[in-house]
Parts: structure tokens; C-alpha cells; sequence
């Protein structure tokens, strides 16, 4: 939980009453709201977004071929990717756009890579730099997972 709130404080934290999110939100002293257990009607914002959220992981997962082990990271780039490129509603007075740049107030400038793809990078490590030949390519393959 931490990982997402960054180094941002946080004013208001909502869950499904689970038990290890209620903790965590207690120990990170969290403010929270409590949800109406098995009502879906009074949690269907959240729900939504957990739904897009695992759609979109399953997406990811399939599109790049890879096998559900690789869950965590597939889930970590749509979240991100999701945020630097879903347009959603602005506060009032501001025109809707992505939340980062809602947050950063620019749009995000890096590259748009898929999950999964295949990508040629230069080393950076002694280790990696020792498999680039004096003579040969001088960046090696790899696959983007975030």
C-alpha cells in the first residue's frame, strides 16, 4: 500500500472491510471509510475499478503471451499505463485529462511500451556489458515488463 501512496499523505482510504487493507491502513494510519459488506450497490465505484483493474491485467497477460505468474508486474504496468494514458474527469474549472497529468501537470513524455514486448536496450551493469562483443550489436534484447 505504501508502494501506491508514494510519499503522498493520505486523506481518505476506502476497502472492502478485508482484513489485511484495514490493517495496513492502520498501521500506515490511514483515515478509513468503512464499506457495506456484500453490498455491491454502495461499493460500485470501487468495484468498477477493481474490475478494470483485473480485466486489464488479464489483457496484459494474454497480449504479451506470458503465463499468470507474472500477474504482479502485468498488474503493476496497467495501473500504470492506465494512469498516463486513461483521460478522466478533472476537478471543476479543469478540463478532463490523465491523472498524471492532473498530478504532474504535464502529460507523461516517456516511452508507451507494451507489456511484454520485446525491447533492445544498452547495458548498464558490468555484468550485462560483458555480453555486448566489441564488433557486434551494442545493445542487447530483452522483454518490457514495466
Amino acid at each position: 500500500m505504501r508502494t501506491f501512496a508514494g510519499p503522498y499523505k493520505i486523506h481518505h482510504f476506502r476497502s472492502d472491510n478485508s482484513g489485511e487493507l484495514q490493517a495496513g491502513a492502520e498501521e500506515l494510519d490511514w483515515p478509513q471509510a468503512k464499506a457495506i459488506p456484500h453490498d455491491h450497490e454502495s461499493n460500485s465505484a470501487m468495484e468498477r475499478h477493481v474490475r478494470k483493474v483485473n480485466e486489464g491485467t488479464a489483457c496484459c497477460l494474454g497480449q504479451s503471451g506470458f503465463q499468470f505468474g507474472w500477474w504482479k508486474k502485468a498488474m503493476k504496468y496497467f495501473c500504470f499505463m492506465s494512469w498516463v494514458m486513461d483521460i478522466v474527469q478533472a476537478p471543476p474549472g479543469n478540463p478532463p485529462a490523465t491523472a498524471y497529468k492532473q498530478r504532474w501537470k504535464a502529460e507523461f513524455d516517456g516511452p508507451k511500451i507494451p507489456f511484454g514486448a520485446e525491447v533492445k536496450y544498452h547495458p548498464y551493469s558490468p555484468k550485462d556489458k560483458a555480453k555486448i562483443h566489441t564488433f557486434g550489436e551494442p545493445r542487447l534484447q530483452g522483454l518490457m515488463l514495466g
